[in-house]
């Protein structure tokens, strides 16, 4: 294992990924990566008003912003890990489109602990991965589910 892909969507969990993976790196010798997917707003308002350009704009900016966090992320862990840049798009074809592209040994993913219902409605980034990735999968439960699990 040369490379550990760590997915993290700046949820209070993405801490957990992070460390998690930089572990699992130190232990193995192996470089991690982290990445983020930014997905793209979905109005359920009338978009008559809205013009392509301030939706173009609203998403530029969020990525833009994603890249920010993403160095600040890499900064705290004190250059530690690379990154990749924040791409707009559907989570879990971008995120095991590049696992395979950098042939990650692994990728690191965390489970926020939604219901059955919420994953039913909204999907599970954790589950789509966890099916069809091509590598070994770690997933970081939320704190809330490990407490529920004890």
């Amino acid at each position: 294992m040369k490379t550990i892909l760590a997915a993290i969507d700046f949820s209070p969990l993405s801490s957990k990924v992070v460390a998690t993976a930089r572990r699992l790196g130190r232990m193995f010798g192996a470089r991690v990566v982290l990445a983020h997917v930014v997905v793209p707003p979905i109005f359920a308002a009338d978009l008559s008003g809205l013009a392509l350009d301030d939706f173009s704009a609203l998403t530029n900016a969020v990525v833009k912003a994603s890249n920010q966090r993403l160095a600040r992320l890499r900064r705290q862990a004190k250059d530690a890990v690379a990154v990749l840049p924040a791409e707009l798009g559907t989570p879990v074809p971008l995120l095991l489109r590049q696992a395979r592209r950098l042939r990650a040994g692994v990728i690191v993913i965390g489970s926020h602990g939604h219901s059955l219902l919420y994953d039913l409605a909204v999907g599970s980034v954790a589950q789509g991965i966890l099916k069809n990735a091509r590598c070994p999968v770690l997933v970081v439960p939320s704190s809330s589910r490990a407490r529920r699990d004890r």
